[in-house]
């Protein structure tokens, strides 16, 4: 009787102990592109701060498209972030969402994993990529903040999803 009390103890721990744990997306990679990326780190509260880019999915049965902007007065939101921004999509059930944190960007969107079934929502998302920003060369320092910039295609392989 002990070492089923023991047991049924074990067994129970591990179920209340578990969580929902991210799982990787399956598949051949799933990759966004970015393009025509920028952003402006205001350090005077006149100008706003704002990112700017254009986002696309050419995955079969996913495609979309969008431009993704962001502006405010506060230079340090940009970094920080204080959440995920959307991008200008008409559908909004279907929208990218991005947020650029300490000179990173990342990237999400939801999709249904079964397009059949409406109530199969997935969320995607990449991991933060740094530009690798280097004054000069796609950095730039300006008397009222600080200009990043990107003229290639940037890649984001989706890594998470979470269903």
């Amino acid at each position: 009787m002990r070492f089923a009390e023991s047991s049924t103890f074990a067994l129970l721990s591990t179920l209340v102990l578990a969580k929902p744990v991210p799982i990787d997306v399956p598949h051949e990679p799933q990759i966004l592109h970015v393009t025509d990326f920028e952003a402006f780190l205001s350090n005077d509260v006149t100008a706003l701060s704002h990112v700017s880019f254009h986002i696309r999915d050419l995955r079969t049965g996913n495609q979309a498209e969008a431009d993704c902007n962001y502006s405010t007065r506060n230079g340090d939101d940009l970094i920080s972030g204080n959440g995920w921004h959307e991008c200008d999509l008409p559908d909004p059930d279907f929208n990218f969402e991005f947020g650029f944190r300490h000179g990173s960007l990342q990237v999400k969107k939801p999709f249904l994993t079964n397009p059949a079934d409406p109530k199969t929502w997935a969320y995607a998302w990449s991991d933060y990529q740094n530009g690798n920003w280097t004054e000069g060369i796609n950095a730039t320092k300006t008397n009222t903040g600080l200009i990043y910039s990107r003229t290639t295609d940037w890649e984001f392989t989706l890594v998470t999803m979470i269903g």
